[in-house]
């Protein structure tokens, strides 16, 4: 491989050109499946691709062992857990399809009405709501007084106090689901739902049925005090719209920053098919699954009447897994939080009780970034949390990987000199515990890339988060790292 790689870089040089990179950020990236590696481009000045590997691939032989035989029918499953890195989906969605093409298609895995929750959407989920809801996620405490709100699955919780409702889901791209398990809250207000199809995917919207807040997408430097000014209204205000409890927000989260509804003229459109009907109430499980009659790419949500007359109707979501019922292949779920640390998963029992249900075969764990910017004491809780998520999750035969994070800038510009230290703590634990790493901190180079990347149209302005070209560079490498490591097994 060495030789490989010095001849690619030597007839390609190192210069990146942002044309070459969005072209093959396009294009599938392989080790042994439909495309070329990460070779096949420039690659920016400083990156060390002899680094590239996994240490201690043999940590992930329950992996290999799930992946080998979805020939013969079966499923490896993973979950990605991580922070704004992973939220987006830019780095797992082609992962995914990677995974996928080579292994086969057992589903989409786990997504989020995020669009609803007012945050950084995935880009092939698209989900809308006739109800107002309230969102949390996970790097956000929820208050004493308010448990519902506690993270789940996904690291949000999604609530709504309104009756009844229509919550539409749906893939884009032509991908398409045959069973939904939906993961929620009990209790005794909890409502029913109905699980529904309809002829129209757009009949909410046709019907002016939608709720609607007016909505901004945080850019780096914005504040609130800021964005209170320029829309007329008073911080507190934006505090409770959003349910923030300090100031601090994260680019690419959408804020309620006015109040423009569009109510609906009349009832509720009608039209709806119930394939299953999940029980309220205190004794409802949290977990619930309903086959569908048929291939579909979009999926209704509905809220039936409150549980006996003058009683509070309340929803609280956590997700949704969809997937081809029966399908071998790989079923790759991703959990990432804007701000999210560790130990914010970690400290949610909602959480580790709803995740450990899926039965990952392949743990992988992507933190870092925000602990370098949370001081001391979010770097010394890093590992505990690992320890947590690795016990509760990591049973029953279960590889784990720990990924390091990618250099940054601080919020001021600079180098950011504690994610080195972040990455040499996760090599450390990785180590000491027998968990599988793959370094892509040293991968792109360390201390001092993250102005290279953002320069070259891989990074963004702010120096912390790639472009969509840049996080399908990464991938690529991720991918060729799992590959090989899979194929020498």
């Amino acid at each position: 491989m060495g030789w490989a790689w010095t001849a690619a870089l030597c007839v390609l040089g190192l210069a990146l050109a942002a044309a070459g990179v969005a072209a093959a950020a396009e294009a599938p990236g392989d080790a042994g499946g439909a495309g070329g590696g990460p070779e096949a481009v420039d690659l920016p000045e400083g990156m060390s691709p002899s680094a590239n590997a996994l240490a201690r691939p043999e940590a992930l032989k329950p992996f290999w062992d799930a992946l080998s035989v979805t020939a013969r029918g079966g499923r490896a499953v993973v979950l990605h857990l991580g922070d704004s890195h992973l939220q987006s989906d830019l780095l797992s969605r082609p992962l995914r399809r990677d995974f996928q093409a080579r292994f086969g298609d057992a589903g989409r895995g786990l997504v989020f009405p995020y669009s609803v929750a007012h945050t950084t959407e995935a880009e092939d989920v698209v989900d809308e709501s006739s109800a107002a809801w309230i969102a949390r996620r996970g790097s956000v405490r929820a208050p004493a007084d308010a448990p519902d709100l506690d993270p789940g699955l996904s690291g949000f919780a999604l609530l709504t106090r309104e009756c009844p409702w229509v919550l539409r889901l749906g893939l884009k791209d032509g991908e398409t689901f045959d069973r939904v398990t939906v993961f929620r809250r009990s209790g005794p207000e909890a409502s029913a739902l109905a699980v529904s199809l309809h002829a129209d995917p757009e009949v909410l919207e046709r019907a002016g049925a939608v709720t609607r807040d007016v909505l901004h997408i945080v850019r780096p430097g914005d504040t609130l005090y800021a964005l209170a000014r320029a829309n007329g209204v008073k911080v507190p205000q934006l505090l409770k719209w959003n349910r923030l409890e300090d100031s601090g927000i994260w680019p690419g989260d959408r804020l309620v920053v006015g109040h423009r509804r569009e109510a609906a003229a009349g009832p509720l459109p009608g039209g709806f098919e119930d394939v299953g009907i999940l029980p309220g109430g205190a004794e409802a499980p949290f977990e619930a699954s309903v086959s569908l009659p048929r291939p579909v790419s979009d999926v209704f949500l509905r809220a039936a009447a409150p549980l006996s007359p003058g009683a509070s109707c309340v929803s609280v979501l956590d997700g949704l897994v969809l997937e081809h019922a029966g399908a071998s292949g790989v079923l790759y779920h991703a959990a990432g939080v804007n701000g999210a640390q560790a130990r914010h998963f970690a400290r949610s029992p909602r959480f580790l009780d709803e995740a450990h249900s899926l039965k990952p075969d392949l743990l992988i764990l992507s933190f870092g970034t925000n602990e370098s910017d949370g001081g001391d004491e979010a770097v010394a809780a890093l590992v505990p949390a690992l320890e947590k998520l690795a016990a509760a999750l990591a049973t029953g035969g279960t590889g784990v990987l720990v990924t390091t994070p990618p250099d940054g800038l601080a919020w001021n510009g600079r180098r950011n000199p504690r994610i080195a230290r972040v990455a040499q703590v996760l090599r450390e634990a990785a180590a000491a515990h027998g968990w599988a790493l793959w370094d892509w901190n040293a991968v792109m180079g360390g201390a001092g890339t993250a102005r290279r990347w953002r320069a070259l149209g891989l990074m963004e302005r702010d120096g912390v988060h790639c472009t969509a070209a840049g996080y399908r560079l990464q991938e690529r490498f991720l991918w060729k790292a799992l590959m090989e490591a899979y194929e020498r097994r």
